[in-house]
């Protein structure tokens, strides 16, 4: 039976019981109850709606599985309790429930079924209607493409927009001068949590796990300040990311293909210990915390997981008292590998934004420059350069000029309040240039190629 009850945070807790053979395999679906009243769950013959729900393979292994891995860090980071892994959640009281773990979401979907059988308890105090069962509950699982539209709502928050190291700097003395804000080194749970206020409440009132709510906070860019949010831009991150490679490259030996490297959780940790102070040498910044988290959030945007350490528990907590756990808590253990292909990317999307259009040769020049000297990992510039941008060819030099080109701007530029057609988007795609590469025009069809066609066809 799953009975669910509403919290002051707006979130809903679930708990939930399982029936089980011998084998210890689920033989029963499960009952659900949304938003009950006191009155209804004392007596479920009310005006309560119940509908069956099978659970799918990856709850049941959360349910089962008393070691939940890197994310047990996550849950104590966030303070869910054992009670509060699993929850029924929604934006608001009238849109959709979804159902969180602590790794994972699924969306509740409503399916009207026709013929079933029940397994009720037939006693007069319990007893349930079959007509109270008019649908059938799934619980479909939300993808990684559909996790990445998820927009954080930030307006409960004050938000510090953080454009560039003087801004950065900025906040940093504001810090040191106003005794009313607080960015202290947590050294204890409690200490992080308060550190984290503002995210927790981020995660109370979104229908995400705590390890999606991690994932979102990390590509939308944005750091918990305490009770506020601290939203890092382009040119910040540029200049954290620098110092980043920089260290990496200080790091690793000096014959060390950078194509190549992996790194262990415990590297990652000690990169970002000393990029930190780097940071704040090179650009004269006054000690405090919310510098260590913002390099940790952009390294991490520019790493990707690639397998999970055998310890991975909380065996590797700092012990001694001065210790700073946040790293600890934030950096699942593991192995990582650096996304070389996105920091070109985003080092080219910058100068191109900034640019709006350049030669090719002159781009990548720029490219390098941006970019510590002795940090040259491959890349095909294709590859970088699909979906933010065209080419055409000069006629008179005969260079190639990259134009500077998104599909947010495809959208914005759209004269229509309704949908651009797919005529409408060929038509502006060729007011461009007349002569396109299939591969090139691809990325900017995505949003009117609904069924996800091959371009060929779909012309």
């Amino acid at each position: 039976m799953l009975v669910t009850s509403d919290n002051d945070n707006g979130s809903v807790n679930a708990f939930i019981g399982i029936a089980t053979s011998t084998n210890q395999l689920p033989i029963m679906d499960l009952h659900s109850v949304l938003n009950p009243s006191s009155e209804s769950v004392s007596s479920p013959t009310g005006t309560v709606k119940y509908a069956l729900v099978q659970l799918p393979p990856q709850i049941l292994k959360s349910l089962t599985n008393t070691d939940t891995s890197n994310s047990s860090s996550t849950l104590d980071k966030y303070a869910v309790s054992e009670s509060g892994k699993f929850q029924l959640k929604a934006a608001s009281q009238t849109s959709t429930p979804y159902l969180t773990t602590p790794t994972e979401t699924f969306k509740l979907r409503v399916q009207n079924h026709s013929n079933c059988v029940l397994l009720l308890n037939t006693t007069p105090s319990s007893a349930i209607a079959h007509n109270a069962f008019s649908s059938y509950l799934i619980l479909d699982p939300v993808t990684p493409a559909q996790l990445s539209t998820t927009s954080l709502d930030l307006s409960d928050f004050i938000v510090h927009d953080l454009h560039t190291i003087d801004n950065l700097r900025d906040l940093l003395l504001r810090e040191t001068k106003d005794t009313q804000i607080v960015d202290i080194t947590p050294r204890t749970l409690s200490q992080l949590h308060d550190t984290l206020s503002a995210t927790k409440s981020i995660l109370n009132q979104t229908p995400v796990s705590p390890t999606q709510l991690e994932t979102l906070l990390i590509e939308q860019d944005i750091v918990a300040y305490g009770t506020s949010i601290v939203k890092v831009h382009t040119s910040l991150a540029t200049s954290v990311l620098n110092s980043i490679l920089t260290t990496l490259l200080d790091a690793i030996p000096s014959d060390t293909d950078i194509n190549e490297i992996s790194l262990t959780s415990p590297q990652v940790s000690s990169i970002i210990e000393d990029a930190v102070p780097r940071l704040q040498q090179r650009y004269d910044l006054p000690r405090g915390h919310i510098t260590t988290r913002i390099v940790t959030q952009v390294f991490l945007k520019y790493l990707q997981y690639t397998s999970e350490d055998d310890n991975n528990g909380n065996d590797n907590v700092p012990t001694t008292d001065n210790a700073d756990i946040y790293l600890h808590y934030t950096i699942p253990r593991g192995t990582y590998t650096p996304q070389h292909n996105r920091i070109i990317r985003f080092v080219t999307n910058s100068i191109l934004q900034a640019a709006h259009t350049m030669v090719l040769d002159d781009l990548l020049i720029q490219i390098r420059l941006s970019l510590p000297a002795n940090y040259l990992p491959s890349f095909e510039i294709n590859e970088i350069l699909a979906g933010v941008s065209y080419t055409t060819n000069a006629t008179s030099s005969g260079q190639t000029i990259v134009h500077y080109l998104t599909l947010e701007q495809l959208q914005q530029n759209h004269a229509s309040t309704a949908a651009p057609t797919p005529a409408e988007r060929f038509s502006t795609l060729f007011s461009l240039k007349t002569m396109w590469q299939v591969e090139e025009m691809q990325p900017f069809l995505t949003d009117v190629n609904v069924k996800g066609l091959k371009v060929d066809k779909f012309c």
